[in-house]
């Protein structure tokens, strides 16, 4: 059994949308039209807007949402079954901002609002004083919300060119990306990762980078520009490490296998190639490398599931990371029985 969705539209129309927002997003439209859509959204009353406490450039980061509120720490009389929770608490939250769902604010709002949060780490965000209810709702999350059975299908198209798993993957985003840490160039990624790939195997790199001036002048933002790019030239240390014909892109696969794919399916087809990567190498702090990180967790056939980034050095940097983060041994309030399923 599914759960119940609305489109846009239907939302719309449904609350009522028209007399605070006149525009009707779509995925077409620029990433300033979407952010008018959420400035409306807030303006209607009933409506909680989780964004309003995000600091800038976070997609939510920083904030847990306790349900039904957090752990209360104050006090002496804890039973130790509440110490221990309280302790396991203070590690999820971090140094993060922490709000109880049951305040009336967001108890009674009407509609409560996470725009963005389904791309990443959502349940970074989430704090379930019912360990059970926890991994229910992310069950949810993981079942009913994912990508269309088409775009699956059509990923698969270039899948089976590739093999599962018996290619790695590279995700290496650039452009207006905000972490300008995370701007590695290409020496340093072949150096960076080099120990993590066999030799002579094929290495598929999804990339919003458009390599040489002539192409620059594309909009990145285009999801077609990506299949447009004729030589790939920031590329060329990879191409020299690995084997020009070892390193493979969307644009080598598009005109054979996706002509007339819609290009907002784009970026989710490679969101799926790279979940069936032998191994996975992200980029750091960016929420399409989590998302696919976290496809490669649900799935059990998927048998590396350690996270790896291009500004990482293997296996120099990970010494203390073996143990995980590996979603098998993810601990939850109450120890390993807590774990994501």
């Amino acid at each position: 059994r599914g759960i119940s969705v609305v489109t846009y539209d239907e939302f719309y129309d449904l609350v009522d949308f028209g007399r605070f927002q006149h525009e009707r997003p779509n995925a077409r439209q620029p990433h300033s039209t979407v952010e008018r859509y959420y400035e409306g959204l807030s303006k209607m009353p009933g409506v909680y807007n989780t964004k309003e406490h995000w600091s800038t450039n976070r997609i939510g980061g920083d904030v847990v949402y306790c349900v039904p509120n957090c752990p209360d720490g104050n006090g002496s009389g804890l039973d130790k079954n509440a110490h221990a929770e309280y302790k396991w608490f203070q590690k999820f939250a971090a140094h993060g901002h922490k709000y109880n769902m049951d305040d009336p604010t967001i108890a009674d709002a009407r509609i409560v609002h996470f725009p963005q949060n389904l791309l990443g780490h959502f349940y970074t965000m989430f704090y379930f004083r019912d360990s059970q209810r926890g991994r229910r709702v992310r069950r949810i999350v993981r079942d009913h919300v994912h990508f269309r059975e088409d775009i699956i299908e059509m990923a698969e198209r270039i899948i089976n060119k590739l093999q599962d798993f018996k290619f790695s993957c590279l995700h290496i985003r650039r452009n207006e990306f905000q972490f300008k840490d995370a701007w590695t160039d290409a020496e340093t990624i072949v150096a960076n990762t080099k120990r993590l790939f066999s030799p002579d195997e094929l290495i598929y790199i999804s990339t919003d980078e458009l390599s040489d001036e002539k192409e620059h002048k594309q909009k990145w933002s285009d999801p077609k520009a990506m299949v447009t790019v004729a030589k790939h030239t920031w590329f060329q240390p990879m191409k020299d490490e690995w084997g020009a014909n070892n390193v493979l892109f969307l644009s080598d696969f598009y005109d054979d296998l996706l002509q007339g794919v819609p290009d907002i399916y784009l970026g989710c087809i490679e969101t799926i190639i790279c979940s069936r990567a032998r191994v996975f190498v992200g980029t750091r702090k960016s929420t399409f490398s989590g998302y696919i990180h976290r496809l490669r967790g649900y799935m059990h056939d998927v048998g590396q599931k350690m996270i790896f980034d291009a500004q990482s050095v293997f296996p120099y940097d990970y010494y203390e990371y073996f143990s995980g983060p590996q979603w098998s041994k993810l601990q939850g309030a109450y120890g390993r029985d807590a774990r994501h399923p």
